[in-house]
């Protein structure tokens, strides 16, 4: 299994935005191409785990079509703010 994105994970509150879920990992099967979503681990690197999210921002149209028929929704450039708020917490004010 190979990284190759990040999503987040569904949440159950009905009132929560599509984006109010952890930080998730989306791997692929190098062999099958099969898609499996995984936790963070606390030993995951927040370097390598951004390196990954900016590798991810330009998926190609059959990548992207895998993914929808799964049910996944691939983190893109406009979620930026996002990954690095989950990454490293808030800005101090």
């Amino acid at each position: 299994m190979q990284p190759v994105g990040l999503t987040t994970k569904q949440s159950r509150n009905k009132y929560a935005s599509d984006r109010d879920g952890e930080l998730m990992i989306i791997h692929q099967c190098s062999r099958c191409k099969k898609l499996a979503i995984n936790r963070i681990a606390a030993d995951d690197s927040a370097g390598d785990l951004l390196a990954l999210f900016e590798r991810s921002c330009q998926p190609s149209a059959s990548f992207l079509a895998d993914l929808i028929s799964a049910g996944i929704v691939l983190l893109t450039a406009r979620d930026r703010a996002l990954v690095q708020r989950r990454l490293w917490g808030n800005p101090a004010v």
